[in-house]
């Protein structure tokens, strides 16, 4: 658990995940998904506390 004011996050992220898929060729054949939305937010999370 982190406790807020805990940590001083720096840096960025690996790759910043394009909103449309014109935007990047990675995975041209998945669905198109808004990177935005909640449901990637929370899978994202998952893998990052697992």
């Amino acid at each position: 658990m982190i406790i807020e004011n805990e940590y001083d996050f720096v840096g960025s992220l690996t790759f910043s995940w394009p909103k449309r898929s014109d935007q990047a060729t990675l995975n041209y054949d998945d669905e198109i998904y808004d990177p935005s939305s909640q449901s990637v937010m929370v899978s994202l999370t998952k893998m990052i506390l697992n």
